[in-house]
């Protein structure tokens, strides 16, 4: 697996392979002691990724949950954080589980980025359009394999 070292303080890692998501509950289970997992994300990455994420887990025989937030800037606040420590609360969480972070924008901020890292593995999927659409094609698995998609561009 092709690995990116970012040469910051703290320095991190970016970890590069197809399928990485699907690998991300064995991973976190043969690297951590922990209860159980929160999954943390905003409306809008919710409807793409985290039942999907959650059925993962399931499958490695983790307990998860998901928490969710509504998407945009006004849930950026510190309103929006006790809420999600209450409802994570209410559901028996506590210093034995782990939170993951499922989403967004958030590494396309400098300050943001730079406080993520000082606490955490950050695991960051990007591709461009064209590879997106190009694995897409070309997965056995997707319902778009074969189709043409140069009118998108």
């Amino acid at each position: 697996m092709p690995v990116l070292k970012v040469k910051t303080r703290p320095e991190y890692q970016i970890f590069i392979e197809k399928g990485l998501f699907e690998k991300i509950p064995s991973d976190i289970k043969t690297s951590f002691n922990f209860g159980k997992i929160a999954i943390i994300t905003d409306s809008k990455v919710e409807k793409l990724y985290a039942d999907r994420l959650k059925e993962l887990f399931e499958k490695e025989g983790i307990k998860s949950e998901i928490f969710s937030f509504p998407e945009g800037e006004a849930s950026k606040n510190i309103d929006t954080v006790i809420s999600l420590a209450r409802r994570m609360i209410q559901k028996k969480f506590d210093r034995k589980d782990i939170i993951v972070a499922l989403g967004g924008g958030a590494v396309l901020h400098e300050e943001e980025m730079k406080q993520l890292k000082k606490n955490s593995l950050v695991i960051w999927l990007t591709a461009s359009v064209e590879t997106i659409l190009n694995r897409m094609q070309n997965d056995e698995k997707s319902i778009l394999r074969g189709q043409w998609f140069a009118e998108c561009f």
